[in-house]
């Protein structure tokens, strides 16, 4: 593995990490047509093709590679010997290894609760309109701030384009955000169970057992009603969205419980919810609504 390369993304590639972002394009391009499942029927190239999507996903984003580039830590294991490997922003909940905490996009905090969440903006004028997803695994402070940038967008911008669609999507985005963004549960499990599972490794047990119970909350929503499956919203992995079977959730599912199984204690803590529906980003948003509502009454008097 070369030099900066903690997670193989310019090894996947076959580029060095001096590559300009136009040889990180056509490489990836030339990767995919090669890796792509439905190119190779009889070869099992998925997870292969997904290291290339997340690969690309940071690679193309100047801030995302810079971060990628310099943003390593050295971690003892138990062998004594020292390993090194990428303490990254989290932006996708699928690849990681068990050796990496779930971090916030935005400003990078390890937390007990983060949370995969889309949020929208809606930009238009005259001719056309723009409602653009704003996704990512965010701490719940920063979802807060995303949300209200993204409403006063809209509030702002949205509503001036063609005639319906920018009233349209300008009211499903400030609703949306109102009620707390889109968070698949099924992806948030997975990320609950990968935060879980890093604070045991760690050693706090107690915050291991109180996150594994967040994580099996999550994925009882999911086989509850399976269908939530199929409604993950497409905005992560390029536009290529990952889906879990069934079968494959209900096999997380028991990973799960074997993690909450092997975390004996006798008065587990429970984790206040910063996701609830009176949450953070409810009530602030609800806040901005009121001032906007009251601006716009005193011009209309």
């Amino acid at each position: 593995m070369k030099k900066n390369d903690s997670k193989g993304y310019y090894e996947i590639l076959g580029l060095s990490p001096t590559a300009t972002a136009a040889e990180i394009k056509k490489a990836y391009h030339l990767k995919a047509k090669e890796l792509h499942p439905d190119k190779n029927p009889t070869k099992n190239t998925t997870r292969k093709f997904q290291h290339l999507q997340e690969a690309f996903h940071v690679l193309k984003n100047p801030t995302l590679r810079a971060q990628y580039d310099s943003l390593s830590f050295k971690h003892d294991t138990q062998s004594g010997e020292t390993e090194t490997y990428q303490y990254t922003r989290a932006y996708h909940p699928y690849g990681y290894t068990n050796k990496q905490p779930v971090t916030c996009f935005k400003c990078g905090s390890l937390t007990a609760q983060p949370r995969y969440v889309v949020f929208f903006e809606v930009k238009s004028f005259l001719s056309w309109s723009i409602k653009k997803p704003l996704e990512g695994i965010f701490c719940s402070k920063c979802a807060c701030m995303v949300s209200v940038k993204a409403s006063l967008v809209t509030w702002g911008f949205g509503w001036w384009g063609l005639f319906p669609w920018g009233v349209l999507w300008s009211m499903q985005a400030l609703i949306t955000n109102l009620s707390g963004g889109i968070r698949p549960p099924n992806v948030n499990a997975r990320i609950l169970g990968q935060q879980a599972s890093y604070f045991k490794k760690a050693g706090n047990v107690m915050l291991a057992k109180a996150v594994t119970q967040d994580a099996l909350f999550e994925a009882e929503k999911v086989l509850s009603n399976p269908i939530l499956l199929y409604q993950t919203p497409p905005y992560f992995l390029n536009g290529e969205p990952q889906v879990d079977s069934l079968e494959e959730f209900k096999s997380f599912y028991e990973s799960l419980k074997d993690l909450d199984a092997s975390i004996s204690l006798k008065a587990p803590r429970r984790l206040k919810n910063q996701w609830g529906f009176f949450n953070r980003v409810f009530l602030v948003q609800l806040f901005v609504l009121i001032i906007i509502l009251s601006i716009l009454s005193e011009i209309f008097r």
